[in-house]
């Protein structure tokens, strides 16, 4: 595979860095096509809804790819216009094995201002699971978790920013549950 070309290069070079599968996927596919698209091959799937509105069909999306098995993370519902207006929404969405991941850069106003007020008050309310980059590159919103994490500790504490980053992420790649 792609993924483990990648690896095997990375090798030959002496990087210690290894990519993992995975992919974020648009919330209202037929959940029978997700399986080689879920998080390092666990019953994790990254969502995305559109940016532009939490479609009303939002719920039954939720409930197909739980009844098929999944345990669906929403990638950054805090830079959905509808989120913003009423974050009860999501909140709505988030019964039995459903998470969110927050993008870092929301925290820290990259997107805005309607974004961060969103994150920041999922954040406090206890409905993130994950704060993630949701990098697209070197150049183009770049890989850096610091300055949101950095946020997050003193919005939340250290100790629950941490589980967001790391013990969070790992049970997703060892396959475990995740603990609120």
């Amino acid at each position: 595979t792609g993924c483990q070309d990648l690896n095997d290069t990375l090798q030959d070079k002496g990087c210690q860095l290894k990519i993992l599968p995975g992919a974020e996927v648009y919330a209202m596919a037929n959940p029978t096509q997700l399986k080689a698209r879920t998080i390092y091959s666990s019953r994790y799937v990254l969502i995305e809804f559109p940016l532009t509105h939490l479609p009303a069909e939002a719920d039954q999306a939720i409930f197909n790819l739980r009844v098929n098995g999944f345990k669906p993370i929403i990638a950054h519902p805090e830079r959905i216009p509808s989120v913003i207006d009423s974050p009860q929404r999501l909140a709505n969405l988030l019964t039995g094995q459903v998470y969110v991941q927050l993008t870092a850069g929301s925290l820290t106003g990259s997107f805005g201002p309607g974004p961060e007020k969103c994150a920041r008050y999922l954040l406090k309310k206890g409905l993130v699971h994950f704060l993630a980059t949701d990098s697209h590159g070197a150049d183009f919103r770049r890989p850096v978790l610091s300055k949101g994490l950095k946020i997050a500790s003193k919005l939340i504490g250290n100790r629950e920013a941490q589980r967001l980053v790391y013990a969070n992420p790992q049970a997703v790649l060892a396959g475990h549950d995740i603990n609120d």
